[in-house]
């Protein structure tokens, strides 16, 4: 069995497992939580040894280390990328960074997650996590300071979807999301989980001065988040709430759940309902803490769900270059003829030999600088294409509204952006409602004049509304170039619904 210190690396303080592994399950020998000493807090070196000697007074031995962060300590967005092999997505993403980000890659260490291939989106979106590398540098430092091996750096929300896929198993094969919920004193953390795949993850502080007012503000957070991810993620259906936690930990956050969505919450305890023995628990602290480095542990016999890993980031596969051999083999055969030769011509051969040399080490320089920058070159061509075929989205949603009438004969009740698939364009669906049916005519004139591809609308009387009788349906094809917007000379009237 390997012998494992798994840490929930939090800034005031670290809670730990010491723990083995073996054949899917991790048996947990104790728990434990120290506060970090202020008065080291900028000496890893001495942090080092002072965690040292803590270990030591618990009768830890274990030397390797599994760190898991909180997800707060990382900057998390989701990309969109061309739709390329995976082999080719560490180059293209750390190229599309490159354009995101505000700071400069060389100061940060960054994972991602390639995310499920969409049938309705033309390209691939990743799940890009950075964090400072200062931060990794010093986490470094003192683990190695306490004579100890670092085997991996996560983050937390991770460690906790691989809890859900070894205590679910069928959601591994549904197409229905699971909503996760990890609380932990004031830190809540939110994740969205699908077939395995972390699709989402979100992070917050709660200020309430009970647990009450902290879960209200926690469900507040959860509904913004699913409304954000609903608009960007049509598949979404949220079937199943799992509170990563013992039974009493979050029994007010649940019960608010249950009452606000309708679908199963249940409480998961990580050291009760993974497969895990625990010899000792600290039973003064929250098991939701565990969760993280209790999900890395397990996921070293053979990970359920893609992990981050900052220490070993996803990396481009680099492939074997035959060239050299064959260049020395090419070379062998050269001499073996050059040996049977008459002694006379020996030295003229000789010459021509070096020049061919020279030349053939000329070529190979030239050959390797061509190679390596040919996947740069090509993922900014790829990029730069794709790139000129977007859409803005909230020019054209802007330009439509200004299409709109500035006053209440006509108003939108729903519509949606269908990004382009294939060769198709985009276009806008919405339905509506208006006073007579020639408001919906001179709507569809106005926006065929902007130059969108407006299909004939389907009109129809609508019987539940008396002063919005007439009903329709609009479906607008995009031009691929942006119509100039005309600024809105009136109030326009957008309703959400009825």
């Amino acid at each position: 069995m390997a012998e494992f210190i798994g840490l929930d690396w939090e800034r005031q303080h670290l809670i730990g497992l010491d723990a083995q592994t073996a054949k899917g399950r991790v048996r947990v020998r104790q728990c434990f939580r120290m506060a970090w000493p202020e008065e080291l807090a900028s000496d890893p070196a001495a942090t080092g040894q002072w965690l040292k000697r803590e270990l030591a007074k618990l009768g830890v031995k274990a030397k390797q280390v599994v760190v898991s962060l909180p997800r707060e300590e990382a900057v998390v967005r989701q990309l969109d990328v061309p739709d390329v092999p995976d082999s080719e997505l560490p180059e293209l993403v750390r190229l599309q960074a490159e354009t995101k980000s505000a700071s400069s890659l060389d100061r940060l260490v960054l994972d991602f997650l390639p995310l499920p291939k969409s049938t309705e989106a033309p390209g691939r979106q990743v799940l890009l996590v950075t964090i400072p590398r200062e931060k990794v540098d010093r986490l470094k430092g003192v683990i190695d300071a306490a004579g100890l091996e670092l085997v991996s750096i996560g983050i937390s929300p991770v460690g906790a979807a691989e809890i859900i896929a070894r205590t679910d198993r069928t959601q591994a094969a549904s197409g229905e999301t699971t909503l996760v919920v990890a609380r932990t004193g004031k830190r809540v953390e939110i994740s969205l989980v699908r077939q395995n795949q972390l699709l989402f993850t979100h992070s917050t502080q709660l200020h309430g001065e009970d647990d009450e007012s902290d879960s209200r503000a926690a469900l507040a957070e959860i509904r913004r988040t699913l409304g954000a991810q609903a608009r960007v993620d049509a598949a979404m259906n949220v079937a199943r709430v799992r509170i990563i936690g013992s039974e009493d930990e979050n029994s007010s956050l649940r019960r608010l759940l249950e009452e606000q969505l309708e679908c199963v919450v249940l409480a998961i305890d990580p050291l009760v309902d993974a497969p895990v023995s625990v010899d000792a628990s600290d039973g003064s602290h929250r098991h939701s803490a565990y969760a993280g480095p209790l999900g890395m542990l397990l996921a070293q016999q053979g990970p359920l769900v893609p992990a981050i890993d900052f220490l070993h980031p996803r990396q481009p596969i680099v492939r074997r270059d035959l060239r050299k051999a064959k260049i020395a083999a090419a070379a062998a055969a050269a001499v073996l003829v050059v040996g049977g030769l008459a002694f006379n011509t020996w030295w003229s051969v000789r010459g021509l030999n070096e020049r061919i040399a020279v030349s053939e080490a000329e070529s190979q320089r030239i050959s390797k600088a061509l190679e390596d920058g040919k996947a740069g070159i090509e993922a900014a061509v790829v990029v730069d294409d794709w790139n000129r075929r977007t859409v803005d989205p909230l020019a054209r949603l802007v330009d439509v509204a200004a299409a709109l009438p500035g006053n209440e004969r006509l108003f939108l009740t729903r519509y949606a952006l269908v990004a382009a698939s294939g060769t198709g364009a985009p276009r806008i669906d919405g339905v509506g409602l208006a006073r007579e049916r020639q408001d919906v005519q001179k709507l569809t004139d106005d926006l065929r004049a902007r130059d969108y591809g407006v299909l004939t609308p389907t009109i129809g009387a609508e019987a539940a509304d008396k002063d919005y009788p007439w009903k329709m349906e609009l479906r607008l094809n995009l031009p691929v170039e942006p119509p100039a917007v005309t600024p809105p000379t009136g109030q326009r009237t957008v309703r959400g619904g009825r």
